[in-house]
């Protein structure tokens, strides 16, 4: 066989003073010489390897076919692949193009496969002929597939997630701590009081929407987790532009570089204002409701049958002299320390009648405090029942009456000492 040169712009495979079995059957890549008018006149081995495997053809498979027509009758899945193929190697005979590549899939049913086609021009003595090669880039395909199905993935898990904080109205940000600018979405700024979302959003930007008595706390706890702390959970208040007040609750997490040091934070931002003025009505209305008892000198209790847990108004604490910073005191010992004996029979007589009954008792106690001071108390309790009428609960008032008590005794007093005198007065 005669000594083939190869073009420097074309494969580089061949070099002078080497035959094309000795360079061409060392390689793995599938290649075929194809004269001036398109027949195969050479194939290495692993072109006749695949052939055999695959069509059963002799060992020299396809030698004295015409590469151009194979390609040119190909019907099915692939033949726009196969007429593409034939199209780009006449553009390499011509001369119209220095090099033809084609990436296609060549699946079956237990293997999927990628091959890339490659046709160079090659000089044939005073012709010019093509080199073909198919080399099998299975690998690097299903790399670039898993890639891309990731990729895929990551961007429907994106939406999704976008999705739902929609539907949630959680406005989600990134801010990047070099260069101190923020991505956010739309229900971010909209948190803010702001339609469209703003330019440029920024770390001190955020700070200046705070309302100025939550901005250093909220400053504080913000470093904290770039210090290390890592994660932060802060309620605040913030000032629309139209001076309307709204509370937010952000929840952030600080990422770490190689070496240590905070490179972004992550978060979320919720609009909690409903939530926050219904929280602060009832703490007003509590703290009327506080401000009453304290005057009228009347306190309310309840007791859950199931838990046995008792809870106590403010008022009630100031009754029976205990600290409310201790709790309600919920064990029986610490309960019967603060009623003399007899108050503790009458008390649980009533309580008993109430639960066994489920009618409301009013009785009266004697109250022992700690510092060992006499109050008088006039106790109610009204039980509270379920659909079958069971008493799963008792609650009900306790009013000071230690001053009514006083004067009654006064009075009492006073009577008994009128009606033993020999004198005669006149009130």
């Amino acid at each position: 066989m005669e000594v083939w040169s190869g073009s420097a712009d074309a494969t580089n495979v061949f070099a002078v003073g080497l035959t094309p079995a000795v360079t061409l059957d060392s390689l793995p890549t599938h290649v075929a010489v194809l004269d001036p008018s398109g027949t195969i006149q050479y194939v290495n081995k692993a072109w006749q390897r695949y052939g055999s495997s695959n069509e059963g053809q002799s060992s020299n498979s396809g030698v004295g076919q015409n590469y151009l027509a194979v390609c040119d009758a190909a019907t099915g899945l692939r033949s726009d692949e196969a007429i593409d193929t034939a199209n780009g190697i006449r553009s390499v005979l011509r001369g119209e193009l220095a090099e033809f590549t084609l990436d296609y899939p060549c699946h079956s049913p237990n293997q999927h496969r990628w091959f890339r086609l490659r046709a160079a021009p090659i000089v044939l003595g005073d012709a010019i002929g093509a080199v073909v090669m198919h080399a099998d880039i299975t690998r690097a395909a299903q790399e670039v597939e898993a890639h891309h199905e990731a990729e895929r993935l990551s961007r429907e898990s994106e939406r999704r997630l976008h999705s739902a904080l929609e539907a949630a109205q959680i406005g989600d940000w990134s801010l990047d701590l070099r260069t101190g600018i923020t991505d956010r979405s739309l229900r971010h700024d909209q948190c803010f009081g702001y339609e469209a979302p703003l330019p440029v959003w920024s770390h001190d930007r955020f700070l200046a929407h705070v309302e100025t008595t939550d901005r250093v706390r909220l400053a504080a706890s913000f470093k904290r987790a770039l210090a290390g702390g890592g994660d932060f959970s802060e309620e605040y208040q913030t000032i629309w532009a139209d001076g309307s007040p709204h509370w937010l609750w952000s929840r952030g997490s600080v990422s770490f570089d190689d070496h240590g040091e905070p490179a972004r934070v992550v978060g979320i931002v919720v609009d909690i204002t409903a939530r926050k003025l219904s929280e602060l009505a009832e703490q007003s209305a509590l703290e009327r409701l506080n401000e009453a008892q304290r005057i009228s000198g009347i306190g309310d209790w309840d007791w859950d049958g199931t838990s046995g847990k008792i809870t106590w108004s403010r008022q009630v604490f100031r009754i029976m002299g205990r600290d409310p910073d201790l709790g309600t005191p919920n064990e029986p010992d610490d309960l019967r320390a603060y009623y003399d004996a007899a108050s503790l029979v009458v008390q649980q007589q009533h309580i008993a009648a109430a639960i066994a009954t489920g009618e409301k008792q009013v009785f009266e106690l004697v109250i022992v405090r700690s510092d060992g001071e006499l109050r008088f108390a006039r106790a109610m309790a009204l039980p509270r029942t379920d659909a079958a009428g069971t008493v799963v609960a008792l609650y009900g008032t306790i009013e000071d009456i230690t001053e009514r008590k006083r004067a009654d005794f006064e009075t009492a007093r006073l009577a008994s000492l009128v009606a033993s005198s020999d004198d005669a007065i006149l009130s």
